[in-house]
């Protein structure tokens, strides 16, 4: 079991504004004081931090000074003021000491360089703008980072670290999206993210970019790059749960693997769930596209392989992806199929055409 440690964002420079200022902002809104120191509003616009002051009889009757000059309803109008008196102090004194330690923080999180921007400031809010004005990248500059940052993510890794780099492309592909870069509109970022893992898994990607074309076609709604990511990362997992391999978010794929599904290697291979000694894909009662005209199930043996799918999710996950592999199958004998005839039909090269004479 690997250890997480806790890792503490400092403010070095223009590229650690972004993460660094959200840490703030849940630091803030926990201590429900974000409103009070955001520092895209401007200072005048702030809302006021005052304490709550105790209502006094002249509240509730200007002309009395005294509580005993209080009437009995005018006595019980002054104690639910005081009573929500309690309540607002109480929030009050939490929001000045969660300031008091939003300062702290701030000072403890930036670099040496930034921290004579944060002195002689009055309260966090000032502090934070001042560092805004210093930190936080230009909009023109946050894009041209950003499309770097995504265009290296195109490049698959050369490495076995490959759970960081899908973590990194959701990352990357959060920020783009906030700004509304060009490169992350509409389906663009599914086919460059099932080019970039073609290498890792070819069949993932051959069988995802015919399901888009054919959700394409029928108009259907594509999933977006977040749902892509979460089938790939579990797509793998349940490779390697088929062979017996542990998979940690903190480990990398295994490079030499390929995708193969876990039916693939006949010395290990049981039986299907129909009884008969073939792989899943090769299961009439599995894969629609190969059953013969006049194949008829039995209806005992569709029921019992409904029960064992149905109660298991890892088993009907398997099933779909040998389903998929099927489909890739069908797809490549039917595309060499077409080239082979093609390749009947063309005069062979250096080829003499016969004489008319």
């Amino acid at each position: 079991m690997s250890n997480t440690q806790r890792v503490t964002i400092i403010l070095n420079g223009p590229n650690d504004w972004s993460e660094w200022i959200e840490i703030v902002k849940t630091k803030a809104k926990a201590g429900e004081i974000w409103e009070f120191v955001d520092p895209s509003t401007v200072k005048t616009a702030l809302p006021a931090f005052n304490e709550p002051t105790l209502p006094r009889p002249a509240n509730v009757n200007p002309a009395k000074t005294t509580i005993s000059s209080l009437d009995a309803d005018e006595k019980e109008e002054l104690q639910v003021l005081r009573q929500d008196y309690k309540q607002k102090s109480r929030r009050y004194e939490q929001q000045r000491a969660a300031l008091g330690n939003l300062r702290i923080h701030i000072q403890e999180t930036i670099s040496r360089t930034y921290l004579p921007y944060t002195f002689n400031c009055e309260t966090p809010h000032d502090m934070l703008t001042a560092l805004k004005q210093r930190a936080a990248p230009t909009d023109r500059a946050r894009k041209m980072e950003l499309v770097n940052q995504y265009r290296k993510m195109m490049k698959t890794p050369k490495d076995q670290s490959i759970e960081p780099w899908l973590q990194e492309w959701e990352k990357v592909y959060t920020e783009c999206k906030k700004i509304k870069l060009p490169e992350v509109e509409e389906e663009r970022p599914l086919f460059d993210f099932l080019t970039s893992i073609s290498r890792i898994s070819p069949e993932f990607t051959n069988a995802w970019m015919i399901d888009i074309q054919r959700m394409q076609d029928k108009g259907d709604d594509l999933p977006d790059l977040y749902k892509m990511v979460e089938l790939f990362r579990n797509n793998q997992r349940l490779l390697y749960a088929q062979k017996d391999l542990s998979y940690s978010t903190h480990s990398a794929f295994a490079a030499s693997y390929q995708g193969r599904s876990a039916d693939s290697d006949s010395k290990t291979r049981r039986p299907c769930l129909c009884g008969v000694d073939h792989r899943w894909r090769e299961c009439p009662y599995l894969i629609d596209s190969i059953r013969l005209p006049d194949w008829k199930p039995d209806p005992d043996i569709q029921q019992q392989i409904e029960g064992k799918i149905n109660a298991n999710a890892g088993l009907k996950a398997a099933i779909t992806h040998a389903q998929t592999q099927a489909v890739i199958e069908a797809a490549k004998r039917q595309e060499d199929a077409e080239k082979d005839s093609a390749d009947v039909e063309k005069p062979a090269a250096g080829a003499v055409r016969p004489s008319k004479f």
